[in-house]
């Protein structure tokens, strides 16, 4: 299967995968990865012929000792087998191994592996030195089963799930070498987005649906999508780094075309005084701004209720209708390209203090997959006023 990279005209690298990264918790880090191997499973948007991956030890204090990577299909949807007659060797300026200094990152080569839309791929990672508990660099929301064994077993066919069992870590972007007028949607938010609540293995989160009905479509099959949440972020903190901080890393990305925000819900649940909305309206601006400048064209998610949640109180619901009106606002002026209304979407128009319908709640703050569907239609049917 190894072939060398032709030169193809008009062609440009285009993120079809990515996660953002941060340090993890405590449980998370207890996973021993030093001399060992894991196996992370990861579902592409876009497909090709020649990819590359991109690995991150930016929150590291040492440096991390990559030994040897292999890509390969996966058998079964949520297992560790791999076929074998479709592995290929991932190198780095022509070696297989690599050591990334703390605070790096590092992109591989490319390789020739021939993908569809929408395929499952096993990335197989062995380590010699790996950062020690809290200094891994990774992503907690996988909400996909990784798997772990003592040793280089790249080539091991079958692996089992580690312990703790989700997680990527490590691997922060997988991209494809496309026709230069294929683009990425880049979505920006919180635990909402991130898939909180869904099963493992199942691929339920909104962006998930989003990316299906994107590659139904042949007019708007050249866009992949790109999940950059982080469960727990908020725009001035939480788990990740606030979102104001990680912006310029996660969305301004190049082929990046199309940002979709819906961030917030973590301030607005913590809100102490009713300056929060004009604060939070500010951060967004400069949000706009920047994608703009890139060229980067944005549809604006209004902050959905969460009445019946602990989150839920009067000064954030009045919080909440403020910053959801200037969201608004700003697509009636045409300061963004497209609105998701989310709230409108998914609310219980019976209910006071507002709420979501109930048939969509996971825990009245976080969706089923029901609901996490319907907000991939909803925002696919936005996507195709602007793009068919």
């Amino acid at each position: 299967m190894k072939k060398s990279v032709k030169k193809i005209e008009k062609t440009t690298w285009i993120d079809t995968w990515g996660c953002s990264q941060f340090a993890p918790l405590e449980e998370a880090a207890a996973l021993n990865l030093k001399d060992s191997t894991i196996r992370q499973i990861v579902r592409i948007s876009t497909g090709g012929e020649y990819f590359r991956l991109s690995f991150s030890n930016e929150y590291g204090k040492v440096p991390l000792e990559i030994t040897s990577v292999h890509m390969a299909k996966p058998t079964e949807n949520g297992k560790g087998t791999i076929d074998l007659s479709t592995d290929v060797t991932i190198s780095f300026d022509g070696k297989k191994d690599v050591i990334i200094p703390a605070g790096g990152n590092i992109t591989s080569d490319a390789i020739y592996y021939p993908a569809k839309p929408l395929d499952k791929t096993a990335i197989s990672m062995s380590f010699g030195n790996a950062p020690p508990l809290m200094d891994f660099t990774f992503h907690d929301g996988s909400r996909c089963v990784v798997f772990c064994e003592k040793g280089k077993a790249v080539l091991q066919e079958t692996m089992e799930p580690s312990s703790p069992n989700i997680g990527w870590f490590f691997l922060s972007r997988v991209e494809v070498l496309s026709p230069e007028q294929n683009q990425s949607i880049v979505c920006f938010g919180d635990s909402l987005t991130d898939g909180y609540g869904v099963l493992l293995d199942e691929y339920q989160r909104w962006t998930d649906v989003l990316a299906e009905e994107l590659q139904n479509n042949p007019a708007m099959s050249h866009l992949s999508v790109i999940n950059m949440g982080i469960g727990g972020n908020a725009i001035f903190g939480g788990k990740g780094g606030a979102a104001k901080d990680r912006f310029d890393r996660d969305v301004l990305r190049p082929g990046a075309g199309y940002l979709i925000f819906l961030i917030g819900t973590n301030d607005i649940g913590y809100a102490a005084d009713n300056t929060l909305a004009s604060r939070m309206i500010n951060e967004y601006e400069i949000m706009i701004k920047k994608a703009d400048i890139h060229g980067i064209k944005v549809y604006g998610g209004t902050i959905t209720p969460f009445g019946g949640h602990t989150h839920y109180s009067e000064l954030g619901e009045e919080i909440r209708q403020e910053v959801n009106a200037w969201i608004r606002k700003q697509y009636q002026d045409g300061t963004i390209a497209g609105l998701i209304d989310f709230d409108e979407q998914l609310k219980d128009p019976g209910q006071s203090p507002p709420k979501m319908l109930k048939e969509y709640s996971n825990d009245w703050l976080h969706f089923n997959s029901k609901g996490y569907a319907e907000m991939g239609h909803g925002i696919y049917k936005a996507l195709v006023k602007d793009i068919e």
